[in-house]
Formats: structure tokens, sequence, C-alpha cells
């Protein structure tokens, strides 16, 4: 069995007694004398990945012990490798971090007002951005039965990668180049070629759909027209004079 031994000394400050604390160590019952306090140790166990996509809320999750008494809380804080936010739970979730490089720490504090050592992990939050140029596609007006194409390039922004997928399910168009999956790096693009091809007269829409929530959809437009033949064959009105 451990128990702690508090040493006093009465001093005369201004006048006035005063005890100040000299000592505090903790001592065996069987004789062996003072014996150290053993410091808690922590693990992080769940922190963001490495790359998380901005507003995505940051969930941190750790776990404390100590051999010889009990954790009582934790210092916390990010980017401060000096921690000072106390809580009592084991986890935290940080809303709204900002765009750039973090670090998050944490320490351990235990009954006897020991530290452990300062546990940390790092991460990005990345800015998922999408550009789409043009925005919509005006095919203007051609004639049934033929077709004309036009394109426009998907371009990441961000500092993230931008993920979707293009597609569409519209009659008279399809796409010809650049469908199905896609996943860009930073400055990466997408050139996505669509193809009208009207069957009937009248105008005709379609939206083809980039498929991640950042890229605005293209609108597409276009008008195609009955194609007009004309004969001409002797009128047997007319005679040779």
């Amino acid at each position: 069995m451990l128990f702690t031994v508090r040493l006093f000394k009465r001093v005369l400050l201004l006048g006035a007694p005063v005890c100040l604390l000299l000592l505090s160590v903790q001592c065996s019952d069987d004789g062996t004398g003072p014996v150290a306090n053993v410091h808690p140790e922590i693990e992080l166990t769940t922190c963001p990945e490495a790359s998380t996509p901005q507003g995505t809320d940051c969930e941190f999750h750790w776990q404390g012990t100590d051999s010889d008494g009990e954790v009582v809380g934790y210092h916390y804080d990010l980017d401060d490798d000096s921690p000072d936010t106390w809580t009592t739970a084991t986890c935290v979730t940080l809303q709204d971090v900002a765009s750039g490089q973090h670090t998050f720490y944490v320490q351990a504090k235990d009954n006897q007002n020991g530290w452990s050592t300062i546990a940390s992990c790092d991460f990005e939050v990345t800015v998922v951005n999408c550009g789409v140029a043009p925005g919509s596609l005006d095919f203007g007006s051609i004639d049934a039965g033929s077709s004309k194409d036009l394109s426009f390039v998907i371009t990441n922004n961000g500092t993230g990668t931008l993920a979707g997928a293009v597609t569409e399910s519209c009659d008279h168009y399809q796409i010809v180049s650049g469908s199905g999956s896609y996943s860009l790096e930073p400055a990466g693009t997408r050139t996505v070629t669509v193809r009208f091809a009207p069957t009937s007269a009248g105008t005709h829409a379609c939206t083809i759909d980039l498929g991640a929530a950042v890229c605005t959809d293209v609108s597409c437009t276009g008008t195609a027209v009955d194609v007009v033949n004309c004969g001409v064959v002797p009128d047997s009105r007319l005679r040779e004079r």
C-alpha cells in the first residue's frame, strides 16, 4: 500500500505565521521509503483522415491510463503544442476547421498531479472546388437527323481530390467522350464532349450530371428543324412553242 507524506514548515512572513509545503512524496508502508509517481500514458486512437474535405467534422478519440492511480482529465488543443483546454471526456469533435495543415495535441493528468507526454496527430483540411467551363451548351438550330458536338471542361480548383461521375439520360443527346467516373487531383481537368443528334423537330433540352455536389451540372439546349426537300417536274400545261 502507498500513502502520501506532506511536510510543512511554519515560517514568519510579514509578522504572520505561514505554513509552506516543503515536500510531497509517496511512501510505502513496508518501510522501503519514498516511491516515485508513475506518470500516466495516453494514446490517440482516432484522428481525421490525412486529407479531410473542408466542412467535415474532425473527430478525435484517445485513451489514458495510469498504473499507480487514475487519470482525472485531459488537456487538448488544435495547433497548440502546450494544450490547455480541459476536459474529462476521452473524445472531442471540432467543426468548421479552416483549410490547411493542422496538428491536434492531447495530454493526460493523473490524481497525483502527474502529466503524460503529449500525443499528437497531423492532418490536412482540403478545399474541394469545382470549375466548369462553359457552364451550359447551346447547340443552336440544326437539321433533324444530323448531329453537332460541343465540349465543356471540369477543373479541380481546390486542394483536395475532386471525384464524381459524368452521366446523362436524355433523348437526342449522348456523351461521346469523358463520360463515367473521374477523380481529379488539384489542377486536374476532364474534357467532356456532348453530341446533339435530334431525330425529330423541336427544341430539346438535357442536363449533364457531373455527380459531385460542388460541381454545377451542365444544361444543354438545341433545336431541330425538318429538312424541306423541293422537287421540280415539268408542268404538263407548258407547251414548247
